[in-house]
């Protein structure tokens, strides 16, 4: 007989009458026997939507199941209690997932063990230090009591410093440069999701010390437009933040960044900055740039990270970057995307349900864009009629603009070939999104 430990949580609704409830069924399951259990235990959510606080425990048990037929009897377990398929890190009535089976290392697509991030979650270890804190990673090699002491979340963590004031920023980043420590920055007007966790990441990867700025930037705002009702959540800010690595966290106000007699202002012009988005928001690079321009003078960083999503807001910060000589790398990261293909942002939560789903169009109508120039369609207006249909086919949905553009200058082409993206934009009702996808086209004849 194998001994499993199982996670279990639960954050929507009763969660201790769901959590004893999926005891229960798994204890009543053919050929699986509960042995022990640990305290379940009131824990932050790690990642995802902003949601209720996860009531979590381990669970011991004992099974003559296959670790895959393991994986069903808890799957059927989840699906009973009411489960929905849902995106990563979402709300979850009910949530079981195997930890360790024995000593099996496993990979595959459906089941990887042991649980892929279990040893960075202090939610999992502190369960299984109660009922197994000798139990070993079979691949790390460390115990349970062991990974939990060293868990980034656990007691050793190094608190997060918040700083407001820019010439305390200034000097941080000055006595770090001294100690020959590199800054990774990540820029961000707050309402923090995986998008820019996985910023945050990657800066973590490369650099000695990351900093991650909150500050929603009223020059880049324009007329009639959601500066005042953006969405705003500082103490989820700090706990992603904190939870993931980041060093410091900039926060600086408006008197600070522009105070009474400000008058200087960076403009990339050209047409890099004057089409699409820059068309569609005169002055919106002009306030990018002058804002980022600044937090680049204030924290001094080495590398400083941007998201894919945003690809013209990129590729105007790098032009800036490099006329202006500036001394930060930029690195541009992928697009981190829902379960159905919507770009992650802040102003996702503006969406209703139905808007939400109408939204989800943006990503089908790239899949289909994709597919026909893959299948030879490279005539530029019969690509963008064929995005339109998907686009408008899912209810009421207002098109700024569509364009297959180049993927250095950003101007439009009208016969896609070599390095192209593909830009939406869309207002749904009064939220606007953008979104955009690279597609590589070879050996197009003239």
């Amino acid at each position: 007989m194998a001994t499993v430990y199982l996670g279990i949580g639960s954050n929507i609704g009763d969660k201790e009458v769901n959590c004893r409830e999926a005891v229960r069924r798994l204890g009543e399951t053919k050929n699986i026997t509960i042995l022990e259990s640990s305290t379940f235990y009131i824990t932050k959510p790690v990642g995802g939507p902003r949601q209720e606080d996860y009531l979590n425990g381990v669970v011991k048990v004992g099974t003559r199941l296959a670790p895959e037929d393991c994986l069903d009897a808890v799957k059927k377990v989840e699906e009973e209690m009411g489960r929905v398929p849902a995106g990563k890190d979402h709300p979850r009535i009910i949530d079981v997932d195997i930890l360790l089976y024995d000593d099996v290392v496993l990979k595959q697509k459906r089941l990887t063990i042991p649980h892929p991030r279990m040893h960075e979650r202090e939610f999992a270890l502190k369960g299984l230090v109660e009922v197994a804190p000798r139990a070993t990673h079979p691949i790390i090699g460390k115990t349970m009591e062991e990974l939990y002491k060293s868990c980034v979340c656990g007691k050793n963590k190094k608190s997060m410093k918040i700083i407001k004031n820019i010439r305390e920023m200034e000097q941080y980043s000055r006595e770090a440069k001294a100690g020959t420590k590199t800054i990774g920055f990540v820029p961000t007007m707050g309402y923090l999701h995986d998008g820019h966790v996985s910023l945050v990441k990657a800066a973590r990867a490369e650099c000695d010390v990351v900093v991650l700025s909150v500050y929603v930037n009223p020059t880049q705002f324009g007329r009639n437009e959601d500066l005042s009702r953006y969405p705003r959540d500082m103490k989820g800010d700090e706990r992603l933040s904190e939870e993931n690595g980041v060093d410091v966290m900039f926060v600086p106000t408006d008197d600070a960044m522009y105070p009474d007699g400000y008058n200087t202002f960076v403009e990339v012009d050209g047409p890099l900055a004057n089409v699409l988005c820059g068309a569609s928001r005169p002055g919106h690079f002009r306030g990018v740039a002058t804002v980022v321009a600044k937090l680049f003078n204030i924290i001094d960083p080495d590398i400083s990270y941007f998201g894919q999503k945003d690809a013209q807001q990129a590729a105007v910060v790098k032009r800036m970057v490099k006329d202006l000589d500036m001394g930060t790398e930029i690195r541009v990261m992928p697009t981190i995307r829902e379960e159905d293909g919507l770009a992650m942002s802040s102003r996702n939560s503006y969406l209703s349900p139905s808007e939400r789903r109408r939204a989800a169009s943006i990503f089908r109508a790239f899949k289909k864009a994709e597919e026909l120039i893959k299948g030879g369609k490279h005539d530029v207006f019969c690509l963008k009629e064929e995005i339109e249909k998907v686009l408008i086919g899912q209810g009421y949905l207002n098109i700024d603009y569509i364009e297959l553009v180049d993927a250095e200058s950003l101007q439009p082409l009208d016969v896609v070939r070599g390095e192209v993206k593909i830009m939406v934009a869309v207002y749904l009702d009064k939220i606007r999104l953008i979104d955009n996808v690279a597609v590589t086209v070879k050996n197009v004849s003239q």
